[in-house]
Formats: structure tokens, C-alpha cells, sequence
């Protein structure tokens, strides 16, 4: 009998090894009489890549990688335009253009039009064709991602459905400063474990919905704002989205 074919991999979020790797090669220089310059060595940051690439191999047991790069637009933006507003003007990294070049030409790191590194990492790894497959992120976004998860590339964390949802639903009432949306105004961690817990862990948002409505009403807004937050904290999954089209299906309640 045929065994069925393992096709799981490694989905690796790079924007964030980018950025880092990127950083961790500048280094400042003085040149004498208050001239000071940045100073990157990319043959450097190849090399870091390369070696992260070959501990991940070994350490989580899966050969092949496939790494995710964010395109230059995003549908959120038209969902919610403060969305990363606060990122807006700020220096980046030397060579961190280099770096994703470098990656798509010699890598093959994959970008879609309007999509993040999070939503292709959460498509790719809910995709039954690439079961067992392991992100590696640091992005607490993808706790709303149902499957197996690396913070590290060494340990492993499985995100069940239901935690899944209440991750989310934990998004939508938190918001999330780095992102710069708000949440519901006046929510924070702590009061929204404590919302939360009212429900029975499910598989669906339809229970959560309900104290998250009444959250949002309670701070003097409506469910309409509140299905915003819950759209810009969303990152898509296989069903959320059609290569050929190129449509994404944007989350309802």
C-alpha cells in the first residue's frame, strides 16, 4: 500500500527575519570630526539567513521552506486607514530592500498583490494540502491561526480552533497598538479575558460575538465598529481567498 505523501513545511514569516537580520548588520561607523554613517555588509546577512535556514531544518525536522513576504499594498487599508499609520516615516533598515530582493530572486520568497506575510502564512498553513506544515513567527497575530506554531523554531505550539477563535476575538476587543487599530475603547487585556471567559470555548465567533457587541455598546459604539476591528485583525485563511481572482473574502460575523 502507498504511503500518503508528507508535504509538510516550514512557512516562515519573512518580513520579521528581514527586518531583524537587516538591523543586526548595521553598524556605526565615526569617521572623524562628527561624521558618523551606517555601515552594512550584506554578504553578512546572507550568511545569518543561510545558517537560521539550516538550524530551523534541524531543529523542527522538515527539509523544505517556503518564506512569505508582505506586497507593498494592503486590503486592510481600505477597511480601516489608520491601519499602520504609526509605521508611516520611519527609517528602516539599510539593507533591509536588499534583503527581500534577495530573498524572492534567490529564495523564492512568495508576496501576493494587497496580501501580509500573516495572511499567506495562515492560507498556506490551513491549506489540507500542506497539513503539518509549521509556521515559524514571532507575530502574535498568528495565534489566530489554527495549527502548529514556533515563536522560536524550536519549540512547538499547537493552536487548536477554539483557540483560535478566542484569540481573535481576544484582537477585536484589545486592538493592537503596533498595528494601530483600537480594539473597543477601554478594553484591555485583563477585562477581556474576563468578558471572554463568560463563553463556552466553541469553534465558531457567534458565541464570542455576542459579548463582544455588547462591549463595543458599553464604550458607546456600534457593532459596526466593531466588525472594523474584527476585519483589520483578521488574517485570511484557504478559504479566504482566490489565487486565480485574486479576491479576498472579507470576514463577516
Amino acid at each position: 500500500m502507498n504511503k500518503k505523501k508528507n508535504n509538510s513545511k516550514i512557512l516562515i514569516d519573512g518580513d520579521i527575519i528581514c527586518y531583524q537580520i537587516a538591523t543586526k548588520i548595521e553598524e556605526p561607523i565615526h569617521w572623524g570630526n562628527d561624521m558618523w554613517t551606517l555601515h552594512s555588509d550584506f554578504g553578512s546577512a546572507k550568511f545569518i539567513f543561510n545558517n537560521y535556514i539550516k538550524d530551523l531544518r534541524e531543529q523542527l525536522g522538515i527539509h523544505e521552506v517556503l518564506i512569505f513576504l508582505t506586497s507593498g499594498s494592503n486590503y486592510r487599508d481600505l477597511i480601516y486607514p489608520g491601519y499602520k499609520g504609526n509605521r508611516k516615516g520611519k527609517r528602516k533598515p539599510t539593507c533591509l530592500h536588499v534583503m527581500r530582493r534577495w530573498l524572492e530572486e534567490e529564495w523564492d520568497a512568495i508576496t501576493e498583490p494587497r496580501l501580509e506575510a500573516d495572511d499567506l502564512l495562515g492560507i498556506y498553513a490551513t491549506n489540507p494540502k500542506y497539513k503539518g506544515s509549521i509556521i515559524v513567527s514571532l507575530d502574535k497575530d498568528l495565534r489566530t491561526i489554527p495549527g502548529k506554531l514556533s515563536a522560536d523554531g524550536i519549540k512547538v505550539e499547537r493552536i487548536t480552533k477554539q483557540k483560535s477563535i478566542y484569540n481573535h476575538a481576544t484582537q477585536i476587543l484589545c486592538g493592537d497598538s503596533t498595528d494601530n487599530y483600537p480594539g473597543c475603547p477601554g478594553v484591555g487585556p485583563k477585562t477581556a479575558a474576563k468578558l471572554l471567559a463568560e463563553v463556552k470555548p466553541t469553534r465558531t465567533m457567534k458565541g464570542y460575538w455576542e459579548v463582544i457587541k455588547a462591549a463595543y455598546k458599553k464604550a458607546g459604539q456600534l457593532e459596526h465598529d466593531a466588525i472594523i476591528q474584527a476585519r483589520v485583525s483578521y488574517i485570511l485563511q484557504w478559504r479566504d481567498y482566490d489565487f486565480k481572482t485574486k479576491k479576498v473574502a472579507i470576514w463577516k460575523p
